[in-house]
């Protein structure tokens, strides 16, 4: 296993009764709460995880959002801190992504996050914690479903079996897509739902690696380029996702590879996109010719990001890519 700067801390797996804090590092939870059908979402959230034998509390119960629909920058700081320095609670679930968590990485205590290591999961948006966090505390947290996601009535068992898989378990297990998936705007009108059937992950370019893991969303990851917060690009399996179009995902991808914070990447996995990105295999076999990605394992097809269901990966973990004429093995190995 490739050594990193820092010691990797991996936190202590779920049990049944643990405590799961919810805080809004990124866009309120009110922007999730709005009228009837959302207060249905954060219903149906605490029912789906009380489900999985795990007690749910809020933190900060403010009215006060700025005008982009984000608790004021202090009042995200403390009830991040607060989560983290609370030894009663076991997971940290993100209330939802959207924009402006970067705010916070100047000023959160990664001592007090290195001291006091739990579960932190969310994607989108918190990718950029994600990735502060590994570089500058050494744990690893998890790109996975937010706590609205789990607001869900239906298509939701698949993310919480991988749910289940990476934050109750220890064992090993091989990452394999959903039967079905969906783009629709599921928050709007949860009944009227509309399910794809899904295809296996794609082999786009045949190989085999193992690495640590970092995964989540490539123009929020961007972000932090020529940053102190990027986390260590060699070596790395990278698990990508993005909801923009192919043009501006290619050209995002391009300028994280060819930056100075990328050294080897031993494997790279594309999350499905919405289709309105256009992004498809015929599209990355186009990027590959110009980055050149020679022999290194690539696949097309995860179910991360911004369509649903979700697997939960751990970032900063460790696993093993297989591409070849059987297909794609992506198991995950340290968790």
């Amino acid at each position: 296993m490739p050594t990193m700067t820092m010691k990797l801390i991996f936190p202590e797996k779920l049990n049944h009764g643990d405590i799961v804090c919810v805080i809004s590092p990124s866009k309120s939870i009110q922007t999730i709460g709005k009228g009837s059908t959302g207060q249905y979402t954060l219903n149906k959230a605490r029912e789906n995880i009380n489900n999985m034998g795990l007690k749910v509390i809020s933190s900060t119960e403010t009215q006060e959002v700025d005008i982009f629909g984000c608790l004021p920058l202090k009042k995200r700081l403390e009830e991040f801190h607060s989560a983290f320095s609370n030894p009663s609670i076991k997971c940290i679930l993100t209330a939802i992504g959207g924009f402006h968590a970067n705010q916070l990485i100047p000023y959160l205590d990664y001592e007090l996050i290195r001291n006091n290591p739990k579960i932190f999961c969310g994607y989108s948006d918190i990718t950029l914690l994600s990735a502060a966090i590994l570089k500058k505390s050494g744990l690893v947290t998890y790109s996975g479903p937010h706590y609205s996601t789990f607001g869900m009535n239906k298509g939701l068992n698949y993310t919480i079996q991988e749910f289940q898989k990476c934050l109750f378990q220890k064992d090993p297990w091989t990452i394999t897509a959903s039967g079905f998936w969906s783009e629709d705007e599921w928050f709007l009108n949860q009944e009227d739902r509309i399910f794809k059937q899904n295809k296996p992950i794609t082999c786009i370019q045949e190989g085999t690696a193992e690495g640590s893991i970092i995964a989540g969303n490539l123009t929020t990851l961007h972000l932090l380029q020529g940053t102190e917060y990027m986390p260590e690009m060699n070596d790395v399996i990278l698990i990508l996702e993005d909801l923009r179009s192919s043009n501006e995902i290619t050209r995002t991808l391009v300028s994280l590879l060819y930056s100075k914070d990328t050294g080897n990447i031993k494997g790279l996995i594309f999350g499905r996109s919405p289709s309105s990105s256009k992004l498809d295999t015929r599209t990355i076999k186009h990027i590959l010719e110009i980055v050149q990605l020679k022999n290194i394992p690539i696949a097309f097809g995860i179910d991360i990001g911004h369509t649903t269901p979700h697997t939960t990966i751990p970032f900063g973990g460790f696993g093993k890519l297989i591409c070849d004429q059987n297909g794609v093995k992506l198991t995950i190995i340290k968790h």
